[in-house]
């Protein structure tokens, strides 16, 4: 009895301070203006809720996606109906009621556990995931907002997606938010995306911090096993966790960002001790954090960083989602990944802006950057659909390693931005296809079609594009037909967040609807040059229906 008594004080004493800590943000913060980014990505958002009820809006960390969607359910609330936000962390639910109350949302009820703020009548509600699903009960809802959505959860299959989602929750706006949307079969659950913005147009715009990149060791990752696309922690950790590593990692830092305040990301625990033990004895202040940490010492443990005492926090997927440490100006990442998402999100934590951060060092210890590319590199303009890809990614020039200080250099880049070392000749990209090398010349690449002179105006192109596309039912959901149509004609991938397509929306000119039939015709040509009169014969009649389908398209233009 006595021990359950003081557990219960206990828990009241964290409520308590939750509490204040949510009372002083409100007496502290300002309303948030939204940037012209943010506001643009709203109305993209509202405009793709016309046409589907499950809409994804990706945008970099640091970008400011819970202002945004405070300003959705303000916009919510207006209209005197209920919201509800879902997070797939505990320690994300106080940082969310926190941003609600910042932006002037204080009608907030929590569902977790025992929190010192449930209430089910407050009109708007912040979820913990897994309270959600333990409980069974849902709140009633005009619009769920879904935080982390790359973070998957079965629950949700049978909440509001896929085919078996509870038939009350169908016409129900879902909005998932996330930096890296890119979770295999994403696509089945939500109809579209859209790009709030990239890393790297907000560095650009000064939104978030530019970065440097120095490449400080290698490890021998051959014979490392794959288990479901990534490499296995077992496997890695026997390779990443040697005395030369682990004491280059200390040496690297100091060579590079010394009194830099430092996130470094490890392996598994082990790999972490070992890490933060090198550094203080290294002479380095280091702290080091897991997910067994308490909430009470991860505040400290950034308390202490961020006045200076503790210079180096090493951590195992900790200070990742959702995670706000701006003063961070050197991501040392010493744990190799397959992964874009892990690998986006890491390396995110060190890009918000900060007074007196003119920038980011990253030191890889992993060789993760040269065989991912540069974060800004890493970017999907569509919802995977978890479906075989029957084409190869296309192919991207990779960082290349500066042999003389060992600095990250852009792709096709001779001279060292850093030291200026020359490298005097550099291989021509060679481009890998089924059965065949070919060389491929710089006029080569993303070279438009001849008919793309008669199109000068893209952002009218893929307006017409889009109606024809959406007006036949191809590509339902993800417009991937107009796209591709798109790509035929200018040789690159459009950006529908910037074309300003929408005032083109209609039928195509005469032109163009010309230029989509004999698309057409050539595909069904193609098709029937394939096979003989007699080879059509033993087809499949699915087969020879196939190319029939083709050849006639044409006539939906009469």
């Amino acid at each position: 009895m006595a021990s359950n008594y003081f557990d219960q004080k206990k828990q009241r004493s964290a409520a308590d301070a939750t509490a204040n800590s949510v009372a002083n943000s409100v007496e502290e913060a300002r309303m948030k203006t939204l940037r012209t980014d943010q506001s643009e990505a709203i109305e993209n958002v509202r405009a793709a809720m016309r046409e589907t009820r499950r809409v994804v809006l990706q945008s970099p960390c640091g970008w400011g996606k819970t202002v945004v969607a405070g300003d959705i359910v303000r916009s919510v609330r207006d209209k005197d109906k209920r919201a509800l936000i879902t997070v797939p962390q505990l320690a994300l639910v106080d940082q969310t009621v926190e941003a609600l109350y910042a932006q002037g949302i204080t009608e907030v009820g929590v569902i977790q556990a025992s929190h010192v703020n449930t209430d089910w009548s407050k009109p708007v509600q912040v979820a913990s995931v897994q309270t959600l699903q333990k409980r069974g009960t849902i709140p009633d809802a005009a619009v769920v907002i879904v935080d982390e959505v790359h973070k998957w959860f079965k629950f949700f299959e049978k909440w509001f997606a896929g085919k078996d989602q509870l038939e009350t929750w169908r016409k129900v706006p879902v909005i998932g938010l996330s930096a890296t949307p890119w979770l295999k079969g994403l696509g089945q659950f939500f109809d579209q995306l859209v790009v709030g913005n990239t890393i790297e147009r907000m560095i650009g715009e000064k939104t978030l911090a530019p970065f440097r990149v120095y490449a400080a060791s290698h490890p021998d990752l051959e014979g490392v096993r794959i288990n479901d696309g990534e490499y296995v922690e077992a496997d890695l950790v026997d390779r990443m966790n040697k005395p030369k590593l682990v004491a280059d990692a200390v040496e690297a830092w100091k060579s590079l960002a010394e009194d830099r305040p430092t996130i470094c990301f490890a392996v598994n625990r082990d790999h972490a001790r070992q890490l933060a033990k090198e550094f203080e004895a290294g002479g380095v202040p280091a702290g080091y954090m897991d997910c067994e940490t308490p909430g009470w010492e991860r505040k400290d443990m950034q308390r202490r960083f961020k006045s200076g005492e503790v210079k180096v926090v090493v951590n195992v997927d900790v200070i990742g989602l959702g995670v706000d440490w701006p003063e961070v100006s050197c991501v040392s990442y010493c744990r190799p990944t397959r992964s874009e998402m892990r690998f986006v999100q890491n390396i995110g934590r060190g890009l918000r802006i900060a007074a007196g951060k003119d920038d980011l060092i990253v030191i890889d210890h992993s060789d993760t950057t040269m065989k991912l590319g540069f974060v800004t590199q890493i970017h999907h303009d569509e919802l995977d659909d978890g479906l075989p890809k029957l084409s190869r990614a296309p192919v991207m020039d990779l960082p290349k390693e500066c042999p003389k200080c060992h600095y990250l250099k852009p792709p096709l880049t001779a001279k060292c931005p850093k030291c200026g070392h020359v490298i005097e000749h550099h291989a021509k990209p060679i481009k890998h296809a089924t059965g065949t090398l070919k060389e491929i010349k710089p006029e080569d690449i993303n070279r438009p079609a001849p008919a793309a002179a008669k199109f000068p105006d893209r952002a009218k192109t893929y307006g017409q594009l889009l109606w024809y596309s959406r007006g036949h039912g191809y590509s339902p959901g993800n417009d991937g037909w107009a796209k591709h149509k798109y790509r035929m004609l200018y040789g690159v991938w459009p950006q529908p967040n910037v074309l300003d397509w929408r005032p083109h929306f209609r039928a195509p000119e005469m032109d163009l609807a010309s230029w989509i039939k004999s698309t057409f015709v050539r595909r069904a040509m193609g098709k029937a040059n394939r096979w003989t009169e007699d080879n059509v014969q033993n087809q499949p009649k699915g087969a020879v229906a196939g190319v029939s389908r083709f050849a006639k398209q044409w006539e939906d233009f009469r």
